[in-house]
């Protein structure tokens, strides 16, 4: 119902301001998370004998793409984006038996996960500068993840989180060129569940994204 109500919103939002005003676009790149590598994985209270430590072994660059409108209203720039996006990560997993005893080594484990993010962003202009904030939603699509090998482990992905983004751009002729740093509002841990016992991260990661686009 949260993701209807927000594309309703935005399609409304389009078709209340002349086509003059409006400009379309397209858009793609990559983007990485921004984790301290020192942050661990830990569970959320001492619920179970066996426990599974977790920590974080390094990010790879994901992609964004997708579709952009924006609207000048005064001085003000108004832009509404729809993007599909991809998050990659690395966990530095290490098992234990019911006595706290290690009884197997390290293992990195990879997961993937896509997302669509609907950034609303209010912004002004400076020449072909751009300098734009606003909150995100992020629409949860699915996971592969090499810790469902684990029989112990469940994945509790929110449907929607959110957060807030922070973009420059540039503007040369039909090319835009943009760097943002996007904040989120929940751990990136909050989805684990191992041998029924949450998990969760200790800090809240960041998460940069470099795009080219183009206006139409």
């Amino acid at each position: 119902m949260k993701q209807l109500l927000i594309i309703i919103f935005l399609f409304y939002f389009s078709t209340t301001i002349s086509y003059g005003q409006l400009r379309f676009g397209l858009r793609g790149g990559v983007n990485t998370l921004q984790v301290d590598k020192n942050s661990k994985i830990s569970p959320v209270s001492q619920l179970s004998s066996q426990i599974v430590n977790m920590a974080i072994e390094e990010t790879n660059a994901g992609i964004a793409a997708g579709v952009f409108l924006q609207a000048k209203v005064w001085k003000i720039l108004i832009q509404p984006e729809v993007l599909f996006s991809e998050t990659r990560i690395s966990y530095n997993v290490t098992s234990l038996d019911p006595a706290g005893v290690q009884n197997v080594v390290n293992e990195i484990k990879s997961e993937k996960s896509q997302y669509i993010d609907i950034p609303l962003l209010l912004g002004v202009k400076f020449g072909p500068l751009r300098l734009m904030v606003g909150p995100e939603a992020h629409i949860f699509l699915s996971s592969t993840s090499e810790l469902l090998e684990f029989d112990n482990y469940e994945e509790k992905f929110k449907s929607a989180t959110y957060g807030w983004v922070a973009d420059v751009g540039l503007d040369i002729n039909k090319f835009l060129f943009d760097v943002r740093y996007e904040g989120n509002f929940s751990a990136i841990g909050d989805q684990f569940n191992i041998d029924g016992q949450d998990y969760k991260l200790d800090s809240t990661p960041g998460r940069w994204v470099f795009t080219v686009g183009l206006y139409f």
